[in-house]
């Protein structure tokens, strides 16, 4: 994990040093988005909301250098068999360093984004299947790893001032090892700047 940050880091120290950025004519670019989606941890999943933000700079050739900040979190819903499974209650927090390819001098149009970094999953609560286990207890999860998180959308021409609206689906994963990962996956609709 060390690596990746580390490589983050320098990724971004290039972006902010870039002349390239004070030229396109915007050295900031924001966006904040929420939506709905799904979570996967310890192999049961439920719907849950996501709330994400992100901060840029351009960088040569290559779009935005961003950090990324991404929430999730559901809990069970609705009616279970009394033998099934219980997702319970979990959450799943992601801040991403990495690349957004996206058109810098237009701000509008597709854009695609790969970020590493570090997460945090919490699972209480959760029930595994009376067919698996008479002690059907999953045990509860608070844990750190890294994390990866891809994304891909579209973000309009025009939107209230200077903003844009943007549409997007987002995908952050947890990688925990001997734990399975923890997956968090929806669609959003935000602004962008």
């Amino acid at each position: 994990m060390n690596w990746a940050l580390a490589a983050g880091l320098i990724t971004l120290l290039v972006a902010v040093s870039n002349p390239s950025a004070a030229s396109s004519g915007s050295a900031l670019a924001v966006h904040l988005e929420g939506g709905l989606g799904g979570t996967a941890v310890s192999g049961l999943s439920t719907a849950g909301g996501f709330v994400g933000a992100g901060i840029g700079t351009p960088i040569r050739h290559a779009g935005l250098a961003v950090l990324d900040f991404g929430a999730s979190a559901g809990r069970e819903h609705g009616v279970y068999i009394p033998e099934g499974p219980r997702p319970g209650t979990r959450s799943l927090t992601t801040l991403l360093l990495g690349l957004e390819a996206t058109d810098t001098g237009r701000t509008c149009g597709p854009f695609g984004s790969l970020g590493l970094g570090i997460g945090h999953v919490t699972l209480s609560d959760a029930l595994g299947s009376w067919a698996d286990s008479p002690n059907n207890k999953i045990q509860p999860r608070n844990d750190w790893g890294f994390a990866v998180g891809v994304g891909a959308g579209y973000r309009s021409s025009g939107g209230p001032g200077p903003l844009r609206m943007q549409l997007a689906f987002r995908t952050h994963t947890l990688l925990k090892a001997g734990e399975g990962p923890a997956v968090a996956s929806a669609i959003t609709l935000g602004f962008a700047y």
